[in-house]
């Protein structure tokens, strides 16, 4: 029977002694932490530049010029806000303080009532949401007719009668600057009756408010306020301010005439020269005109 041929595990045991001896560390370890340095710096030259290529990116996205927008801008104010809008034109919409800058601008524009938001967008645009200040009359003056909103603010500008709106004469205090409350009661006085007007089938018809003689301050016995209609030299006869009658017919009382006059007329002057509303509740008090 022949024998077994016996293993040579001589090359077994070197390995062994070796890896005892360390042999084998030292043979393979400078080139093996050679390769891990290599594919560090390698990793890291390449996450660095992603880094490098992301925030060269974000810079020139974050000092591109910011696209302004405004939500809901009346078209008649469009012209005045484009102004607005070229003061920012050229400001990065990343600026920490362009939302705030912008809003303290627009705080400052007489046709702006409230600033409601100024808000970035994360695509570059911002936009703009006011509640913005509307005429409701006109006030004659020396220098021209101006503009006031329903809280008695003046708006900026000089304008040329508009039958559109309702023109109050003879307010004597002299208008501030735009964007402040003129501070005069008659002109208050004034405003209160357009108002009050404004939603009447006759309205149209209604063309401006004397208040020149407010309270009596020319003549203690003539009539406080006077309306104009759209008939040339009409005039209606109202009487003391809304609020402040005494003696005479009330607000309610005046506004049922001038219904019944359109009613039956078709004209809140009745087709009458001069109408006094005050004096009798049930019937308008005709006058001659005085050029009769």
């Amino acid at each position: 029977m022949a024998k077994r041929k016996k293993k040579n595990t001589a090359p077994i045991r070197r390995w062994i002694e070796a890896l005892k001896n360390n042999e084998f560390l030292h043979r393979w370890r400078r080139p093996f932490v050679g390769c891990v340095l290599m594919i560090l710096l390698l990793s890291a030259i390449g996450l660095g530049m992603r880094r490098l290529e992301r925030y060269v990116y974000s810079d020139i996205n974050n000092q591109k010029p910011a696209q302004i927008e405004f939500a809901a801008l009346p078209k008649h104010l469009e012209g005045v806000f484009a102004n607005v809008v070229a003061e920012f034109e050229h400001e990065p919409w990343m600026d920490d303080n362009l939302c705030e800058s912008i809003a303290d601008r627009l705080r400052n524009v007489a046709w702006v009532k409230k600033v409601n938001r100024v808000h970035r967008f994360s695509d570059g645009h911002v936009e703009i949401d006011c509640s913005y200040r509307s005429p409701v009359a006109m006030v004659k003056t020396t220098g021209g007719m101006l503009l006031v909103d329903d809280e008695g603010v003046l708006l900026p500008g000089r304008y040329a009668p508009d039958t559109s709106l309702l023109a109050i004469e003879g307010v004597g205090t002299p208008p501030p600057d735009p964007g402040q409350r003129w501070d005069a009661p008659e002109l208050r006085a004034g405003l209160d009756l357009v108002q009050i007007f404004e939603n009447e089938r006759f309205a149209s018809q209604i063309t401006g408010v004397s208040v020149s003689n407010y309270r009596g301050r020319q003549d203690r016995r003539a009539a406080h306020i006077e309306l104009a209609t759209d008939r040339e030299g009409s005039r209606i006869i109202w009487g003391s301010a809304p609020g402040e009658e005494i003696e005479e017919n009330s607000l309610e009382q005046k506004v049922k005439l001038l219904r019944n006059n359109f009613q039956r007329f078709g004209r809140v002057d009745a087709n009458r020269g001069v109408i006094d509303v005050s004096v009798f509740p049930d019937r308008v008090l005709a006058q001659p005109s005085q050029s009769s």
